[in-house]
């Protein structure tokens, strides 16, 4: 796993990318050995902000745009692909009715979407 964390990190570096903790911390969570659901319960809680484990749509939005700017460092995955994925999470999430009246979602419901 060290070495693996190293090269994605390398990867960063040679394509003249700034570095940023979230998307460290979101491909450390995504390597990890961790069950699916587990996984997806720590990127939430990375990246809510608040105590009740509520997320706002910018908090959101904020976290899918980290998501993808790490797993498009990391690995070699087509951009289309990547916008084609943001779409239907948006259509799914944003668009949906994953959020409630006060605009927020439970890490329960982003995990079971």
């Amino acid at each position: 796993m060290e070495t693996e964390v190293k090269l994605n990190y390398l990867k960063w570096l040679t394509q003249g990318l700034e570095i940023d903790m979230f998307e460290i911390m979101s491909m450390l969570i995504i390597y990890s050995q961790c069950d699916l659901t587990r996984r997806l319960e720590l990127i939430f809680q990375l990246f809510c902000y608040n105590e009740d484990l509520r997320m706002d749509r910018f908090e959101f939005k904020f976290m899918m745009n980290k998501l993808c700017c790490s797993i498009g460092a990391t690995l070699q995955i087509k951009k289309s692909f990547l916008h084609d994925l943001i779409t239907g999470i948006d259509q799914k999430f944003l668009n949906g009715n994953a959020f409630d009246q006060m605009n927020k979602i439970s890490m329960e419901e982003f995990v079971a979407q």
